[in-house]
């Protein structure tokens, strides 16, 4: 338990996980011009996939040299009860 405490790894993924999370599921304030809340929703969106893309990478890179042995048990286990 202690190991996954302080692997940096964690975290930087729970901060990109975030970021993904509140780019694609955030809504632009309706105060907003229709061009400038398209192009927040737009960007938002972007932002969000690409952080959702980053999260993607680095989780199959480090998962592959086994810098996140806690969360590769946990996937593989989420795995085997489907």
């Amino acid at each position: 338990m202690m190991k996954a405490i302080l692997n940096w790894r964690y975290y930087a993924l729970l901060i990109i996980g975030f970021v993904a999370c509140v780019g694609i599921f955030g809504v632009p304030d309706e105060s907003l011009s229709d061009l400038k809340w398209t192009m927040s929703l737009l960007i938002s969106k972007g932002i969000g996939a690409l952080a959702g893309y980053v999260f993607y990478k680095l989780f199959a890179y480090w998962e592959v040299r086994n810098l996140i042995p806690e969360w590769t048990k946990l996937y593989q286990d989420m795995e085997d009860e489907l």
